[in-house]
């Protein structure tokens, strides 16, 4: 279970009791993970499924990843959930439904199960509307499936780096699926994020719309890492939050303000 701290009023939510406290908390914008303090604006906080462990958060540098096993078909299927209400920026009955339903932990594989959970905990009873989101999901699912299928050999040889050939893989250079697709949509990602409309976006939530350099950067950066799913670094992202600040629409120095 992901846990979220308020921006607000520090209050910690459990991601399915998120939506309610966003609804009566005045002023509300964005919460942030209790374990790895990224921030999320909006209903965003959906797409956050999984976090660090608490070895890798509290054992810092001296944390050594272990061997990768394949992945849990349920935990898989709940990734395609959030990343299916992540992809709704429309204000719909049904983008609203897509984000209530990816804030639980154990959405049904199954499609009769998946209608009755929506009328047992969403009290949601429109067939039709269930079976066209269901629909969406395994159409999700399938398509990432067909993927893998084309990469038979995810690890890197040796005979491709390095001018050696004796066919080992290296450790370490192990490639997932998704790293995969990120590689080859990074170029697109990167052109695609609204640096302009995000940076005033969150200047306009601020006190006299202005906001210092740095803190500034580090919200955008984190609503981009969680919103879009950036395969760019956190350098790169640096990067790119410095050349959009350059905006005419931008006063920027060691405080950012909205050029009015």
């Amino acid at each position: 279970m992901v846990y979220f701290v308020c921006e607000v009023c520090n209050e910690t939510l459990k991601k399915n009791k998120v939506e309610v406290h966003a609804s009566r908390c005045r002023g509300f914008w964005a919460v942030s993970c209790v374990d790895c303090s990224q921030v999320f604006e909006g209903s965003s906080y959906a797409a956050h499924t999984s976090c660090i462990s608490e070895a890798r958060k509290y054992e810092g540098s001296l944390y050594r990843e272990k061997a990768k096993r394949k992945q849990n078909p349920q935990k898989r299927w709940m990734e395609i959930v959030s990343q299916v209400a992540a992809k709704r920026t429309d204000k719909s009955t049904e983008a609203q439904l897509l984000i209530n339903i990816a804030a639980y932990d154990n959405v049904p594989r199954k499609k009769a199960k998946f209608i009755n959970f929506l009328k047992n905990s969403l009290a949601f009873s429109d067939i039709v509307v269930a079976e066209k989101i269901f629909q969406m999901y395994e159409q999700q699912f399938k398509a990432e499936k067909k993927i893998a299928q084309k990469i038979p050999n995810l690890s890197l040889k040796n005979e491709n780096t390095n001018g050696a050939g004796n066919g080992k893989s290296i450790p370490g250079q192990e490639i997932s699926v998704g790293d995969v697709q990120i590689m080859q949509k990074s170029d697109q990602e990167a052109s695609a994020i609204p640096w302009i409309k995000l940076i005033r976006k969150v200047l306009s939530t601020s006190k006299d719309c202005q906001m210092e350099y740095k803190l500034l950067r580090q919200h955008v950066v984190d609503i981009v890492k969680g919103s879009y799913h950036s395969a760019l670094s956190q350098e790169e992202l640096k990067k790119k939050f410095k050349a959009a600040s350059k905006s005419s629409k931008l006063r920027c120095s060691r405080i950012v303000k909205l050029h009015i």
